[in-house]
């Protein structure tokens, strides 16, 4: 057993920080699921033009299950047009991560990329659902006033 100290919960917690860090997204959304997907995940970015998956892997098993995942088998059906697995370093070798997923390593102190994913088509009806169904949550609780309201012009332009 690879014994790294890391809960799924704290890499989540990696995973959303790294997709925030150098503007690599400007929203992100973790483990958030609906009735209209089975795929939930741990983290997911988005820009104005692509969206980033990130997976977190706490154990070799975990990895190796996720290969078996309908929409890892067929990757058309998968969100993210950027794939990464996010894991303790040394837990998953590069060679491991199957095209077009990339691969990052959760030290102590820090996250890295080890391996760059490629682009690949979203599934961009499960994303849009994901992002329906934050916004009925909002509307449910009476948020939407709030999170409508325009922004001072200097916040448009800071993610």
């Amino acid at each position: 057993m690879f014994d790294h100290g890391f809960t799924h919960d704290t890499l989540v917690e990696r995973a959303r920080s790294w997709l925030l860090t150098a503007r690599r997204c400007s929203a992100v959304i973790t483990e958030i699921g609906t009735w209209s997907t089975n795929e939930t995940p741990d983290a997911l970015g988005f820009t104005a033009r692509h969206s980033v998956l990130v997976e977190c892997k706490i154990s070799r098993s975990d990895f190796f299950a996720d290969a078996k995942k309908v929409f890892r088998r067929e990757p058309g059906r998968g969100m993210g047009n950027f794939r990464f697995y996010l894991c303790p370093a040394g837990l998953i070798k590069p060679e491991e991560v199957p095209v077009p997923w990339g691969l990052i390593y959760v030290y102590p102190s820090r996250a890295r990329q080890i391996k760059r994913a490629d682009f690949c088509d979203a599934n961009l009806k499960h994303e849009r659902t994901i992002l329906m169904a934050i916004a009925r949550r909002a509307e449910s609780k009476g948020l939407m006033p709030e999170i409508c309201k325009p922004l001072p012009r200097a916040e448009l332009y800071e993610n």
